[in-house]
């Protein structure tokens, strides 16, 4: 089986509206397990390796292999060329530019056990694949940290199969002609997902730009930034099976803070539907930063500058509001803001 057959036919884990959603966080789930013995695939004629492939806490990924002394193969190939994993019903491609690091253990023995680190990792080597498509991604994050109804935004739609549900964790997001569902998905307690779906097809370019201002535009208004680690999905109508196929980047600079933009500790007496933005109000956030990178930038030092102590705090937040005026000032002929 390919790649793809095996993500069509997983059995479907989490109960959602989606029925791929369940086939892609088992995808997820068998590329994250430790079970799977891979080839290492390399243009080194009659070179014939096994390698581990295995997420670490940090988020990246370790290849782990015996280099035998028959084996013509220098570890530093890794940084040079890129390389395939093969498994029955998976290819993993490995590029230079994503390898971080490595280590050769027991250089002086006839057997060499070696890690290699990787921070990204994709399934295809054809990037067409990733335009004019349906696209999705997949956030990892830490559930317990996220609180869906106290987030600052009015969530009203909702993934549960039944559609009258009052249960509601989504939004829709039309940016730029794209309509596009951002939505939250519990798997348990402690693990979590933040899911984007484009509607119609686009280019993943422009895809994880209105991604990066949303997650901007929810850290603004929840203090909770998404940067874990991402799974990207892209699916080229016409194409079959082979035109399904994904990307997974380690960010590794998640935020969390208690001072988000509107402090509803202030602004107690105030109801949540009144303080809260609504679908269309976040809707517009996005948007703005979507549109102005000044606008992204300046909102991703407000929320480090939450998280940040001492007089660190103050400064980001003014090279923020500097930023800000600075882009306002635009519209106005005084300069005076």
């Amino acid at each position: 089986m390919t790649t793809t057959e095996t993500m069509l036919t997983s059995k479907a884990l989490p109960e959602t509206i989606f029925e791929a959603d369940n086939v892609f966080l088992h995808f997820i789930s068998l590329i994250e397990s430790d079970v799977t013995t891979y080839k290492l695939g390399t243009d080194i004629s009659g070179l014939n390796i096994d390698t581990k492939f295995t997420k670490k806490e940090n988020g990246n990924f370790e290849l782990t292999f015996t280099l035998k002394d028959e084996d013509v193969f220098d570890i530093k190939y890794f940084f040079i060329r890129p390389v395939l994993l093969l498994a029955e019903g998976l290819n993993i491609l490995i590029q230079n530019k994503d390898v971080i690091g490595y280590q050769q253990l027991n250089i002086s023995s006839p057997e060499k056990k070696c890690r290699v680190e990787v921070k990204a990792f994709r399934g295809d080597i054809n990037d067409s694949l990733w335009v004019q498509s349906k696209q999705g991604a997949y956030f990892k994050v830490n559930a317990s940290q996220f609180e869906l109804f106290n987030s600052g935004i009015i969530f009203d739609i909702t993934t549960n199969k039944d559609q009258s549900s009052s249960f509601k964790n989504a939004v829709l997001l039309n940016i730029d002609e794209s309509p596009i569902l951002f939505y939250f998905e519990r798997i348990n307690d402690n693990q979590g997902y933040f899911i984007f779906q484009t509607q119609t097809i686009i280019d993943f370019d422009k895809f994880e730009k209105v991604v990066n201002a949303t997650r901007a535009a929810l850290g603004l208004i929840s203090g909770y930034y998404m940067a874990d680690s991402v799974y990207y999905i892209s699916l080229k109508k016409g194409k079959g099976l082979s035109g399904l196929t994904y990307k997974y980047i380690n960010i590794n600079e998640t935020v969390k803070h208690n001072y988000p933009l509107i402090d509803k500790a202030v602004y107690n007496n105030i109801s949540k539907n009144e303080l809260n933005l609504n679908s269309s109000q976040f809707e517009e956030l996005v948007k703005l930063l979507y549109k102005n990178e000044e606008y992204h930038r300046a909102s991703l030092l407000l929320i480090t500058a939450g998280s940040t102590k001492g007089v660190s705090k103050g400064s980001l937040a003014s090279v923020a509001l500097e930023t800000i005026s600075g882009v306002v000032g635009k519209n106005f002929t005084s300069k005076k803001i």
